[in-house]
């Protein structure tokens, strides 16, 4: 198992806000459960170690908002600086913050519709 900081992810261009928990990025973990891996083929033992978050966190009930936003080096794109969303499990408002000062408003009911 091997334990990561910033090899893959940088925490600094991750916001999270736990007041009693704990996240760790994990790549190729086999116990105590096996995590970090993603298949290359078919075929059983046809995978790599890939980068994945690790959370624990002390409560009842959590509401964990993942936005992954890749962009190709060099290009010229908005970039996103942060994530605002209530702790509370019920709200399923989203605001996407950007590096222009710009915001965008989601609602995760409304993006299930769309898959």
């Amino acid at each position: 198992m091997e334990k990561q900081t910033d090899k893959y992810i940088r925490f600094s261009d991750v916001d999270i806000a736990w007041s009693n928990g704990e996240t760790s990025i994990i790549a190729g973990q086999e116990t105590p459960e096996w995590q970090g891996f993603i298949a290359t083929g078919t075929k059983q033992g046809m995978y790599r170690a890939v980068p994945c978050v690790d959370t624990k966190v002390n409560a009842n009930a959590v509401r964990i908002v993942t936005v992954l936003a890749p962009y190709q080096a060099g290009a010229q794109c908005k970039r996103l600086v942060g994530v605002k969303a209530s702790l509370d499990a019920a709200d399923m408002d989203i605001t996407l913050v950007f590096d222009d000062g710009s915001e965008w408003a989601l609602n995760e009911e409304e993006l299930r519709k769309l898959a």
